[in-house]
């Protein structure tokens, strides 16, 4: 197998998606938010302004637990649903590194497609922002990588970004989902005001091995990502990842971080095509643990290795 063949099947697997519990939970939220905003657009004039202000919902975890696979997923799902061309029902924005009030309406703009994202005044821009957002009836603003909004050197809060938040919910255009890195939770932790007109936040931390639940949901990933490596034909047979004490090592070796295991099987899956395997083996993970989450710091000891030393 060349390189080409090799490179396609470990992207294939990259694109893997797998259901789960708070997946379901995640969309569930997101729908919610959606129905208030179509709620209020059948209201009367009269009902519409004594009706609440709208709702936002914080999407916080560390990197690799789920959040970007999750938004993916919801966009997928409502880019099925039958709608008018000219309609966008959810529009998602990436914020960009230490983003101004300006740069905010840019950011918006891009996610629409708009050419003329950096022309106009911050006041042309705020007015293009609402024209889209009621043209194409957006009902769910996904706000993506909102961390952005604390300064990486003073570590400062650009409250006055995060404001347009609140005018946005209070002027019930559209609901909105925060998302980003866990320190991007003093967004609603630190602001009363934006923190009740939040949900309850979708939580996607770090699977803990001491809870039966989570241990499953592990197992269930697992077990599921190896039958879908075979569905697909990337790789010729299931590679038992909940063998013997498999599910613990890639535990450990993740942190109970599911985007972490992804990356150590899609390495491994590498090394396996590479030896012409049929499946991924023990010496594939220790090699891709090895080369990746342990050069990188992610994991201090290789627990794969550890296994491999106990069946000598």
């Amino acid at each position: 197998m060349n390189n080409l063949e090799i490179w396609e099947k470990v992207t294939e697997s990259s694109m893997i998606v797998n259901p789960h519990p708070r997946m379901k939970v995640a969309f569930d939220a997101f729908d919610k938010l959606r129905f208030e905003s179509r709620r209020l657009r059948s209201l009367s004039k009269k009902e519409f302004n004594i009706s609440p202000a709208l709702s936002c919902l914080g999407m916080f975890a560390s990197a690799g637990c789920g959040k970007t696979t999750i938004i993916n997923a919801y966009m997928n799902k409502v880019d099925d649903e039958p709608k008018a061309s000219d309609l966008r029902p959810v529009v998602r924005v990436n914020l960009s590194t230490n983003v101004t009030v300006k740069g905010f309406y840019q950011d918006v703009l891009i996610a629409f497609g708009d050419p003329n994202f950096s022309r106009g005044t911050q006041h042309q821009l705020e007015q293009r922002v609402y024209h889209f957002l009621n043209q194409c009836g957006v009902e769910l603003l996904i706000i993506d990588e909102v961390h952005h909004l604390i300064h990486s050197e003073t570590k400062k809060v650009r409250w006055d970004v995060a404001e347009l938040f609140k005018n946005m919910l209070n002027a019930k255009v559209c609901s909105i989902v925060l998302s980003g890195i866990e320190k991007a939770k003093c967004l609603l932790i630190e602001d009363t005001q934006l923190a009740r007109r939040a949900s309850p936040p979708v939580q996607l931390d770090a699977l803990r091995p001491e809870f039966a639940e989570e241990r499953n949901f592990f197992a269930a990933f697992l077990g599921k990502f190896d039958e879908e490596l075979v569905r697909l034909k990337i790789t010729k047979s299931k590679s038992g990842f909940l063998e013997g004490q498999l599910p613990g090592a890639f535990m450990q070796a993740s942190g109970g971080v599911i985007g972490t295991v992804a990356k150590i099987i899609q390495y491994a899956l590498d090394s396996s095509l590479r030896r012409g395997a049929s499946s991924i083996e023990l010496c594939d993970l220790i090699r891709a643990t090895d080369t990746w989450a342990v050069k990188l710091g992610l994991v201090s000891e290789n627990p794969f290795s550890e296994l491999s030393e106990i069946s000598e």
